[in-house]
């Protein structure tokens, strides 16, 4: 654009950002679909609700030992994202969750280490009952999934908390950046149209025979809330280019001959240029689609205005 008598340039990449945030399936965050682990049974009862994705589930010695559930929900940004670069990220998952602790007979116990009961006698201890709250990053068929949260619980069902042992709202420790970073780019990368990608919360339960006739009873195990936002530049070709063009007066008559010529102009940048990302951006001059020797290295390009030379 012209302003003040100058023509301005802006080297811009197209910033923007996807957010997805609330309950899953709430109407700020629909479209979410119950799965069945692979390779694993589904907990006693599971869903999706008011509240978030829940599960409920109880051990007594059968066959449903370690039980499994996924919600997945299939992403769509609206742009090419090979064309662009993310930036950064965040990632907010909260659980909470119930289950029994302890009882007169100690039956239906979630079994944690630093019990006030002692395991003994018929003890088969190793482990212990625990719960991991989870969150993937795939590409649509679920290929090579990226876990980039997770949460394995250490003292829910601890007996001091008595009979009901509890986890306020908690956050699922998102990984570090870079790794939500990569697993975006990888599900990308695999998608045809590279703007598709899933992402799945997960609930794992782990029963351990502490006793010959053992009972887990987990109460309620909630996801509550699900928030991602990443913000993506775009790439700026590597050969992008822009220009102005005058058209200068005619020059009359049949014979003439120029002895004598000119050019001259003042340029600034704004910012020092970054050499290391583009050592050859440079000022081109064409004169009758015609280049001329000299060029200006934006490399060397001051914050005031200067003569070009």
């Amino acid at each position: 654009y012209i302003s003040n008598e100058q023509a301005n340039f802006r080297v811009l990449g197209e910033n923007l950002n996807y957010s997805l945030y609330g309950t899953p399936n709430s109407t700020d965050s629909p479209g979410w679909i119950e799965f069945e682990k692979p390779d694993h049974y589904l907990p006693d009862e599971s869903g999706i609700n008011s509240s978030g994705c829940w599960v409920s589930h109880s051990w007594n010695e059968l066959s449903n030992q370690f039980p499994g559930v996924q919600w997945r929900k299939n992403i769509t940004v609206p742009v090419d994202m090979s064309d662009y670069e993310i930036v950064s990220t965040d990632l907010n998952v909260l659980f909470n969750a119930s289950v029994r602790g302890s009882g007169d007979d100690n039956l239906g116990g979630v079994d944690v280490n630093n019990e006030s009961r002692q395991i003994s006698g018929e003890d088969q201890y190793g482990n212990g009952d625990f719960v991991t709250f989870f969150v993937m990053i795939s590409d649509i068929d679920f290929n090579n999934p990226y876990i980039v949260a997770e949460n394995k619980t250490t003292d829910l069902g601890i007996d001091s908390d008595g009979i009901e042992s509890t986890i306020d709202d908690r956050l699922i420790i998102p990984y570090a950046e870079d790794v939500i970073i990569t697993a975006l780019n990888s599900a990308f990368e695999k998608d045809p149209t590279h703007s598709n990608f899933t992402l799945t919360l997960g609930i794992d339960i782990y029963c351990e025979d502490n006793w010959a006739d053992d009972r887990d009873t987990f109460n309620y195990l909630y996801i509550k809330e699900c928030n991602l936002t990443f913000e993506y530049e775009r790439k700026i070709d590597k050969f992008t280019s822009i220009s102005w063009n005058q058209v200068g007066n005619n020059i009359s008559g049949e014979n003439f001959r120029i002895e004598n010529a000119n050019l001259n102009f003042k340029y600034k940048i704004d910012q020092q240029w970054p050499t290391n990302l583009s050592p050859f951006s440079e000022i081109r001059i064409l004169i009758n689609d015609n280049p001329y020797s000299e060029t200006i290295r934006l490399s060397s390009a001051n914050l005031t205005f200067g003569e070009a030379k």
